[in-house]
């Protein structure tokens, strides 16, 4: 039935040649349309599920506060007046900002500082104040008897320090009273004055990649055109924050997407024609991948419409992978050449002779991706449906168009005719291998099943910590090495908190200082929990910006009344210069009042509105010194206790941030990539049992293909290499594409009656073609800027030469071995 079928469509294809390729030009113009409106997603978020709960939380913050994304401009120079009246020309340009894009502008401390110098004292401890009063009574009282000669005092009171240590109390209140001081003519400098940080707000509506884009120019149009070298030759002006990583991720994903593709594409093209020595054969196998991967992409736009961090780069994989079906079809159809057979029935007998090998490798590898079709996670079940189309598709044009064009070819063109002895010229790697197995045939088979038993010791070990935790190593390098990461860090070391807190939204006033009490178990100078559960540096509130409540302020504010009175109706003449300083400036103004978060300043009070005008819900925790926010482990640690927060009410508030993101990455990886790694392989052992039907030919392919990934991970582990959120995709492709060198060896052992050497020498010389066009897919994702990237590129390129080693070397030993029992 099926050789009838194939016998219809090679008449079809012999007649209307002209026809098929003017529909496959059609196809893929379509195809070429959609794939030009791509667009890309460079963030982590849109790896998850969009209904994931972490998605979910992280969108309403951003409905609510408006994302309030981070623009940072570092000053760097040796002249901070200059960098000051830069500083000031810049901000009154952001100014004119509509408030759609700019929120506001930070890099002047001046007008928190006025205020906190105002009220200064109410900011002290209820006790300290209350201590402090006694100490000036308890002075008055002895300068008074001093005075009036009743004063006795023995030597050793004199010796004794007063109940008010004024030395260590001014040390004490340097720290409180002094919070501003280190920054230099009340701008957000460094102690040195070298950098100067300017700070702008813009509303998280605004904050996807076009306005980035658009914003972060218009900023640094500004900038140019202030000239910075113009007010000291020193200066420089270095852009930072959430925005500039916005646009160097981006720019950096897709300069990446047309670097790799173009480094692939030219690899896989010049490998091919190195192969053939032929422009003919090279071009009808080009053209039949190059409508392939355009239809692929039109088809991803249509069903996804982006591309992300994981998938960007698909184009280079589906490209190595799918023109395996045009070389398997063009090798197979220049040995059926050489019979000398008219062209109907040499297009056959290529169909019959190679859709075996064909139809069950590109159906494992269809199957190995479309596995990960069964995920939750994005990451992995577009990956899949991308990779699953472009090996159906790639299929479908080897089978249509790249017979088609051979059939044009053949008519004005003529392939030179070879013989078969011809044909096997040149295939120096493919002898060397079939020698190789001939002559030592027990070693490897030995040194196969040594290598395989050292890769399960090694795996063992490895699955006890098998996960990369350092997100930074996944990251565009560039950015975390010369880009905005680089200048971020200096930037928060100035401001003296991190840019990007976790936020918090309560739903109600009175829920803030819960959510606050629910959350200091877990802070730095917590005395409830062990060290290694202490994980924020602070928790602010709004109340935190406040001298304490009504009540607690009206107690102060007596209490510095008494003081004030005190202080203004003594004289103090024995006190010294240095102490009488600190007096004077703890004499409390005349004009204290009970401070409402109305009288903030604005620089605080606007950090803690919505959107919509509802003040005082944000709640914002810093993950505490010495944890970092680009490690798994910490961000685990860190997610479990934000995400959601239980309060004495019952209420529950949930949260998410770039913390809670990363751990619900690392916890889909654990949880999904096992059970599709292990979906995968069963899935291939059902499509190689479909293709053999025999249970010794199913065995040994697929004991070999089982062996080619535990060697794989073997290797791997040996190089020191983790499972991270990308390269886990790798080991179910693995699986998939794998075992396509297994079965079409395995299939033409049979078919030339048991040779292995006579199939290394022909079929072998395909394999080894189509695993290096593999290769040099995966091998150029190594150009790539993206730590991701890389580490999927590396570990796929270990999973081809181990897999490929197993079908050419270890399976044909044992093949070889035991041949009787193969060939019966």
């Amino acid at each position: 039935m099926l050789h009838r079928w194939i016998e219809r469509w090679a008449r079809i294809v012999c007649r209307h040649p002209y026809l098929i390729v003017l529909i496959s030009i059609v196809i893929a113009g379509f195809g070429t349309h959609f794939a030009l409106q791509l667009a890309i997603k460079s963030d982590f978020a849109a790896l998850l599920p969009q209904n994931a709960k972490s998605v979910q939380d992280l969108n309403a913050i951003a409905d609510r506060m408006g994302g309030m994304g981070t623009l940072m401009a570092v000053v760097e120079g040796d002249d901070l007046k200059a960098m000051e009246r830069f500083a000031d020309d810049l901000a009154e340009r952001l100014s004119r900002y509509p408030k759609d894009k700019v929120l506001f502008v930070d890099y002047k401390i001046q007008k928190q500082k006025e205020f906190f110098d105002k009220y200064q004292l109410m900011y002290l401890d209820k006790q300290e104040l209350f201590d402090f009063r006694e100490a000036l009574n308890e002075r008055v009282g002895k300068e008074k008897l001093k005075a009036s000669g009743m004063l006795i005092e023995l030597d050793d009171e004199k010796d004794e320090d007063d109940s008010w240590d004024w030395k260590k109390k001014k040390a004490e209140y340097d720290d409180e009273l002094h919070r501003f001081d280190k920054y230099i003519d009340g701008y957000l400098t460094d102690k040195e004055g070298r950098n100067l940080v300017i700070v702008i707000k813009t509303p998280g509506t605004a904050t996807g990649v076009d306005f980035a884009q658009e914003f972060t120019a218009a900023v640094e149009k500004d900038i140019a055109e202030l000239n910075p070298t113009s007010y000291h030759a020193s200066m420089q002006v270095h852009l930072t924050g959430s925005l500039k990583t916005l646009v160097e991720e981006y720019f950096a994903l897709r300069d990446d997407i047309l670097i790799v593709s173009n480094i692939c594409v030219l690899a896989v093209l010049l490998a091919v024609a190195l192969y053939y020595r032929s422009l003919r054969m090279t071009l009808i196998i080009s053209l039949g991948l190059t409508a392939g991967l355009l239809t692929t992409m039109g088809l991803t736009q249509l069903a996804i419409g982006y591309l992300t961090a994981s998938t960007a780069f698909l184009a280079s994989i589906v490209a190595g992978n799918g023109i395996n079906f045009g070389i398997y079809f063009m090798a197979r159809y220049m040995e059926e050449r050489s019979h000398g057979r008219d062209m109907e029935t040499t297009l056959t007998n290529t169909l019959v002779g190679a859709l075996q090998g064909i139809g069950t490798a590109a159906t494992a590898a269809a199957v190995s991706y479309l596995s990960l079709l069964t995920a939750e996670f994005d990451g992995f079940n577009q990956f899949g449906f991308i990779g699953g189309a472009g090996m159906a598709v790639c299929i479908i044009f080897a089978l249509t168009l790249d017979p088609a064009l051979v059939v044009i070819v053949e008519r004005h063109w003529p392939f030179k005719q070879r013989t078969e002895a011809e044909n096997m010229r040149g295939r120096v790697f493919s002898r060397a291998a079939a020698w190789l197995v001939e002559n030592h045939t027990r070693k490897l088979f030995w040194t196969g099943n040594l290598l395989v038993v050292a890769s399960i010791v090694l795996l063992v070990f490895f699955l006890r910590d098998p996960f990369e935790y350092s997100f930074r190593k996944l990251r565009n390098q560039y950015t975390n090495e010369m880009g905005s990461g680089k200048y971020s860090t200096l930037a928060e070391k100035i401001i003296g908190k991190r840019s990007q807190p976790h936020i918090i939204l309560a739903d109600r006033m009175d829920q803030v200082p819960m959510i606050k009490d629910a959350l200091m178990p877990y802070h730095v100078d917590s005395t409830t929990m062990p060290p290694e559960k202490l994980l924020f540096k602070d928790v602010d509130t709004i109340y935190d910006h406040l001298p304490g409540s009504e009540k607690e302020q009206t107690q102060k504010i007596n209490i510095l009344k008494d003081i004030r009175r005190i202080i203004l109706n003594n004289t103090w003449d024995s006190l010294d210069k240095e102490d009488r300083e600190l007096l004077d400036r703890l004499t409390p103004p005349a004009d204290l009042k009970i401070i409402t978060p109305e009288d903030l300043p604005d620089e605080i009070l606007r950090t803690f509105i919505e959107r919509d005008g509802t003040r005082g819900t944000p709640v914002y925790v810093y993950m505490r010194d010495g944890m970092s926010e680009w490690d798994g482990r910490d961000l685990q640690k860190f997610a479990a206790v934000v995400r959601e927060v239980k309060l004495p009410t019952g209420e529950v508030m949930t949260s998410s941030g770039q913390g809670v993101i990363f751990a619900d990455m690392l916890d889909y990886i654990t949880r999904e990539g096992p059970v599709i790694t292990l979906l995968a392989w069963l899935l291939v052992l059902g499509v190689i049992f479909l293709s053999f039907r025999n249970f010794k030919d199913w065995a040994v392919v697929s004991a070999y293909m089982t062996t080619g990934i535990l060697l794989m991970m073997g290797v791997s582990i040996a190089m020191g290499g983790k499972i991270n959120f990308l390269n886990f995709i790798a080991l179910p492709l693995s699986v998939g594409i794998g075992v396509d060198y297994h079965v079409n060896f395995h299939a033409r052992f049979h078919q030339e009656g048991g040779s292995v050497g006579k199939v290394i020498r022909t079929t072998g010389g395909a394999i080894m073609m189509a695993s290096s066009t593999t290769i040099i897919g995966y091998g150029a994702l190594l150009f790539s800027l993206n730590g991701a990237i890389n580490t999927f590129g590396e570990l796929a390129i270990v999973g081809e030469f181990t897999c490929l080693s197993m079908a050419l070397f270890f399976m044909p030993a044992c093949l070889a071995l035991f041949r009787k029992t193969f060939t019966r």
